[in-house]
């Protein structure tokens, strides 16, 4: 099962997904443009069952295309993040 988590790069979001990966999911995170590139540098390939997308907007077409194919999801927030 692919698991939807939101705002991976946060502090919410990583460590749902840490959870999720340590459990077997595969996870679908979405990361804001801007933070993209530095947050897959930050993960190189630890977690080969971890994709990322970039979403600037989640009430757009960018989180459609995300969408396609995951079969749950995880949304949940945070002010602090796990890479600044």
């Amino acid at each position: 099962m692919t698991v939807l988590v939101t705002g991976v790069n946060g502090f919410v979001g990583s460590n749902v997904a840490l959870e999720l990966l340590k459990s077997g999911y595969k996870v679908r995170g979405t990361v804001r443009g801007s933070n993209l590139e530095s947050f897959k540098k930050a993960i190189g390939d630890k977690f080969p069952r971890l994709e990322v997308a970039q979403v600037d907007n989640v009430g757009t077409d960018d989180l459609t295309a995300v969408l396609r194919g995951k079969l749950a999801d995880s949304t949940l927030t945070s002010r602090k993040t796990w890479i600044d």
